[in-house]
């Protein structure tokens, strides 16, 4: 009876989403424009493109005239090989454009941090949507003197606030990590203020009162893992050998403790982690 019941639940549960995705069409004209004000701030339609399955409407900023791009596109459901109708998604070059404008206006400025501090600043061209600016520097503190002065030059332009999240890594000439200036927190994080920061996100998926108590350092040896399962891809550094050291964080929630080591696993994109043993119901 149960099996018949889930079954069921899961045939309306479908075709729910099978009527949502028959019915989807692009956003109009206005929907996507609304769209835009409430992500980018406010705009002037300057022309228009439409498509079988997309629009996309060129946009003039309002505060600084910078012209950028807001499309909506179908895109079929796929579902083991089958398709069951299209999805809607909108997207923008807003962030770049944006980012591009600000530069225009204060590349001279930061030129002058350059010179100032010697340090290098320019666009950050990595994977991590978060970073705006990369800085690079002989040592953390000039890196550091650098970074809170091109920050103060970032919020002076960005009235939207659309930087709030953002951050200007700052690494040495070798590519090495030396920290961030986080506009969030308004401050410069060291790298170990970073790592905790990242492990605490995670901990926060599986417990959402997890609480960190304590690190402790270790070894790769205590792991018991083997080289091969961890990700090398983003850390040169990361534990090969069983002497190489790793930190474990320890966590608590709901009176029971897990840890989270700092050792990024191949097969599932986070870190190493016993909270399903400590804790079976979590998330």
């Amino acid at each position: 009876m149960k099996r018949t019941l889930f079954q069921y639940a899961f045939l309306c549960t479908l075709l729910s989403v099978l009527c949502i995705l028959t019915g989807c069409s692009v956003k109009s004209e206005k929907s996507l424009h609304r769209w835009a004000k409430s992500n980018y701030g406010s705009s002037k339609i300057l022309s228009k493109d439409s498509g079988e399955k997309s629009l996309t409407l060129t946009l003039e900023d309002k505060e600084y005239k910078f012209t950028y791009h807001v499309t909506s596109s179908l895109s079929a459901f796929i579902v083991d090989g089958s398709s069951f109708g299209d999805t809607e998604s909108s997207s923008s070059d807003f962030p770049a454009c944006y980012l591009n404008c600000f530069l225009a206006y204060h590349m001279p400025e930061l030129s002058r941090l350059e010179t100032q501090y010697s340090v290098t600043i320019k666009p950050y061209t990595g994977y991590d949507r978060t970073s705006l600016l990369e800085i690079t520097a002989g040592d953390a503190q000039q890196g550091t003197a650098a970074a809170l002065e091109a920050a103060k030059i970032c919020k002076a332009y960005d009235n939207r606030h659309f930087w709030k999240h953002s951050i200007l890594p700052i690494i040495d000439p070798d590519g090495k990590d030396l920290g961030c200036y986080s506009f969030s927190e308004d401050r410069c994080l060291t790298p170990e203020e970073i790592r905790t920061a990242e492990i605490t996100t995670q901990a926060s998926f599986y417990c959402k009162d997890a609480v960190l108590v304590q690190t402790e350092d270790k070894t790769f040896a205590d792991t018991g893992l083997e080289p091969d399962e961890v990700d090398t891809s983003y850390n040169e550094d990361a534990p090969q050998k069983p002497e190489d050291p790793v930190r474990y964080y320890w966590f608590e929630s709901g009176g029971k403790r897990f840890f989270i080591a700092d050792v990024l696993l191949n097969n599932t994109g986070t870190c190493f982690t016993n909270v399903y043993e400590a804790i079976p119901d979590a998330t």
